[in-house]
Formats: structure tokens, C-alpha cells, sequence
């Protein structure tokens, strides 16, 4: 590839302080620059450095396995060629006025380099945690990696000029690149870090702020590397292949070719953004529905509209005294005791039909034995549909056995009820007391009891078979 001396003068304008020409040094080549080519070159950087600060993000959402290394992959590819587009468009700015080729293998080699340090950094920036030890371990080996693609690419140069460096400005362009290096990791791993930006919608703003100070850092750490170069002419011709176009269409087609290849990355991005938030959505949606429905208390099972269970939890074992596995596949109706099956299927029709029902009935275990329970089932939808039925089964045979409990002893108040007012009619108040004491011990379940009575003027007291029972009356008799 060669650059050809005959760019018109009205499209270049010449940097003072960048050129080399001088009295000193009479076969110093003098150079020039298109300010066109380095305003494209710097925003191809902020491109390059919006895409690094995104794709940080993506590689740390994307599983790890496949899907990972992919993102790694070509994020580290986009990024790559984003920092190498951005230097040999620079390097095009340059206009030496004599005809400049490159070596295509050693132009390769410097694309690659760029490739392996934004792979590190993608790599660095998506973990998890990033302690201050991996940060200053990376950041230099970044740093020095972008060093090696820009060096690279200045020595695949083919011109009649030998080319030397400047060593206090090339230390300088090395230190610029590992603390724009180091930078941009920091800034790449705290951007994604930062869910109260996210929230606010501040992140994409944020990430340009970012850019625009990485693309100034990339810019200075290459200019001043192609500022520390001095050039004198050998008088040779330079080899290299045929002339190109003209430098600055060159470096356009270049710079506009990257900076729509980072456009497709950035969208790409955006796109498995929106799916992977969905996908967290979902997961963290099943795994809540899974913990609810795993460690319930109550019996919980879900079936289709056939009836057939699909899913129990550990309760529904315990209930049943069936395994999960044995009960899915079976109908859930199955288990009703054969008295309240109709009813039972009547309500599933209903809740099939998005009416949710509670209701009770009784099931027979595994052992054959009865167990009252409550029944809740509700619809399943999904896209729109009922597509099953979830049902929550509560075990409420020990309550139902206290009603009945409860409902038998009513009935033995009433009946003690009606032989007090009988013997009250008919017999004295010792007698009646001493009935209903006896009534009230079968009653709660005690063999004997006493009452004492104590008649008027007498000190006497007399037991009579009660429990607990003290009677008095004001002025005597009690």
C-alpha cells in the first residue's frame, strides 16, 4: 500500500509544533497533516471506546461457555479494528511528500495486536470484580499492546527515509497508553457497575463522556508516537505495492467503513441488551415462582386441561404420601374420595374456563386413610391463554375434627341444659347441682369432681360428685 506524494496543497495544513523540517538538519524530510483525516481519526476513537465501554457490558451479561467467548470474541474484533482504523487513519493524516508504502504482513501484524489488547481489556472489564491489583496487572499490559500495534504499524512504513524516535516523546507515548489503558478499564468496569445510572437512564450519556475523554487519551498517546518520529531521507525510492487512492479519500473510506462496523456492533449490542434483560426478567421470575412453589407449606400442584398433574411440590408428597414422580401424569382428581369427585370436577371445568374456586373436600393418602382439605385453583395463563390449572391444597382435618368436637360438646350443653331446667322443676337445688356437676365432668372428660354446699346457720359442708363448682348466695344458702 502506498501513500502518494500528490496531495494538494489546499488540503493539507502544516502543524508547527509537529513539524520536523529544520535548518539544523538539512536532510530532515518535512511533513505535514490534513486536519480533516485527525478530526476523523479522533472520532473513530470515541467510536472505538463507546463500543469498548458497551461491549464490557454484553460480555459480562452474556452465560459463560459458548455465548461468552463469542461476545469476547467479536467485541474484541470491533474494538481492535476501531483502535487500528483509528491509527492508520492518523497515519494517513501524515504527508511526508514522498511516496510512502506499507508492508501488508507487518500492517496485518499491528491489526492483530490491537485485536489481543482489546480482547484483555473485554476481558478484564466484564468480570465480576476488579481489585486494584488486576486493574494496575492489565491496565500496563493494555497499554503496552496498543504500544506495539502503533509501533508496528510505524514500521511497516516503506519510503525513502530512514525513521528514528525521539526518547523522551516515545516514553511519553508509552505512558500515555498505559494510563488511557488503565482508564478505560476503570471506566469500563464502574459504567457497568453503576445500577443507580442505569436506573436513571443517565448510563448512555455517562459511556459518551467516557468515550469523548478515552478518544482524547488514544489521539494523544498516537500523535505524540508520530511526533516523536524523525525522518531523513536516504534518497532511495521506497518498494511497496501500487499506488493507492489519494491519502484523504483513503483514510475517509477507511474511517467511515469503521466507524458503520462499530454502528453494527453498538446495534448488535443494544439488541442483546434488550433480549438478555428479558431473559433476566424471565429467569428471575422462574426462580421465584420455583421458590414459592418448592418450599410451600401447603400441598401445591400444577395441571393442564386434561386434569393430568404436571408438577408437585414436597408438600403434595407429604399430603398424599405419594412421590412427586408418581403423581405426575396422574389425573388430580384421582385422589378425591369417590363422594366428591363430581363436585370436584365441576370446579376444574370452572376454573379451566378462568373462574379461580375454593373449595373443600377429601382426598385418600397412601394408606388409605381420609384427609379433609381446602382446595384453591386458580388458572394458568400464558401469551394470552389458560393453558393449566394451579392448585393450592391445605390439609383441614384437624380443624374439621375440632368443629365436630366442638359441635358434639354444643350438643351435650344442650342437653345438660334441658335436664337442669328439668330437675329444676321438679327437684331441689342440691339435686340439680349435683346433676349438672356430674353431666359437666362427663362432659370434659373428668371422673369426679366435687361441690360443696353449705347450708344456712350450719358450718357442715356436704360433697356431691361436680368438678371445680363453688356456689354461694348472699345471706345463706348457696
Amino acid at each position: 500500500m502506498s501513500n502518494g506524494a500528490d496531495a494538494r496543497p489546499a488540503q493539507r495544513r502544516s502543524f508547527e509544533g509537529l513539524d520536523h523540517a529544520s535548518a539544523a538538519h538539512a536532510g530532515m524530510v518535512h511533513v505535514s497533516w490534513d486536519v480533516r483525516l485527525i478530526a476523523l481519526s479522533y472520532l473513530v476513537a470515541v467510536f472505538a471506546s463507546y463500543s469498548a465501554l458497551d461491549l464490557a457490558g454484553v460480555v459480562s451479561s452474556a452465560r459463560r461457555g459458548a455465548g461468552r467467548a463469542a461476545w469476547l470474541f467479536f467485541g474484541a474484533v470491533a474494538m481492535g479494528l476501531g483502535i487500528w482504523s483509528m491509527h492508520f487513519t492518523g497515519m494517513l493524516a501524515l504527508d511526508m511528500g514522498v511516496a510512502v508504502s506499507y508492508d501488508v504482513p507487518l500492517v496485518v501484524a499491528s491489526a492483530l495486536v490491537a485485536v489481543a489488547a482489546s480482547a484483555l481489556a473485554l476481558s478484564v472489564a466484564s468480570r465480576t470484580r476488579m481489585s486494584a491489583r488486576t486493574l494496575l496487572a492489565a491496565g500496563p499490559v493494555m497499554g503496552l499492546g496498543i504500544v506495539g500495534m502503533h509501533y508496528t504499524g510505524m514500521a511497516a512504513m516503506r519510503m525513502p527515509a530512514e525513521t528514528s524516535y525521539d526518547p523522551l516523546l516515545l516514553s511519553l507515548s508509552v505512558a500515555i497508553a498505559v494510563g488511557a489503558s488503565i482508564t478505560a478499564l476503570w471506566l469500563a468496569f464502574s459504567l457497568r457497575k453503576d445500577r443507580a445510572a442505569v436506573r436513571r437512564g443517565l448510563a448512555p450519556w455517562l459511556k459518551l463522556g467516557g468515550a469523548l475523554v478515552m478518544g482524547v487519551a488514544i489521539s494523544g498517546m498516537h500523535y505524540t508516537g508520530m511526533a516523536a518520529a524523525r525522518y531523513d531521507a536516504t534518497g532511495e525510492s521506497g518498494e511497496g505495492s501500487a499506488a493507492l487512492a489519494e491519502p484523504f479519500s483513503l483514510g475517509l473510506g477507511i474511517g467511515a467503513a469503521t466507524i458503520l462496523v462499530l454502528g453494527l456492533a453498538l446495534a448488535g449490542t443494544f439488541v442483546s441488551g434488550r433480549f438478555a434483560l428479558k431473559s433476566r426478567a424471565l429467569e428471575e421470575s422462574e426462580q421465584r415462582y420455583s421458590s414459592l412453589f418448592l418450599h410451600n407449606p401447603d400441598a401445591v400442584y400444577s395441571a393442564d386441561l386434561r386434569g393430568r398433574v404436571t408438577a408437585a411440590n414436597p408438600a403434595a408428597e407429604s399430603l398424599t404420601g405419594h412421590p412427586a414422580d408418581e403423581l405426575v401424569g396422574k389425573n388430580s382428581g384421582d385422589l378425591v374420595v369417590p363422594e366428591g369427585r363430581e363436585a370436584a370436577a365441576r370446579r376444574f371445568r370452572l376454573v379451566a374456563t378462568g373462574a379461580a374456586q375454593t373449595y373443600e373436600t377429601a382426598i385418600t393418602n397412601a394408606t388409605g386413610e381420609r384427609v379433609e382439605v381446602s382446595v384453591t385453583s386458580l388458572p394458568t395463563v400464558a401469551a394470552g391463554e389458560i393453558v393449566g390449572v394451579y392448585s393450592i391444597v391445605k390439609d383441614v382435618t384437624a380443624r374439621k375434627r375440632a368443629e365436630a368436637a366442638l359441635l358434639g360438646r354444643n350438643d351435650y350443653l344442650a342437653a345438660l341444659h334441658e335436664t337442669a331446667m328439668e330437675f329444676m322443676s321438679r327437684s331441689g337445688t342440691e339435686q340439680v347441682l349435683s346433676s349438672i356437676i356430674s353431666r359437666a365432668a362427663r362432659l370434659v372428660g373428668v371422673r369426679s369432681g366435687y361441690a360443696f354446699l353449705v347450708e344456712p346457720g350450719s358450718e357442715e359442708i356436704r360433697a356431691r360428685a361436680g368438678v371445680g363448682v363453688y356456689a354461694s348466695r348472699a345471706g345463706g344458702t348457696g
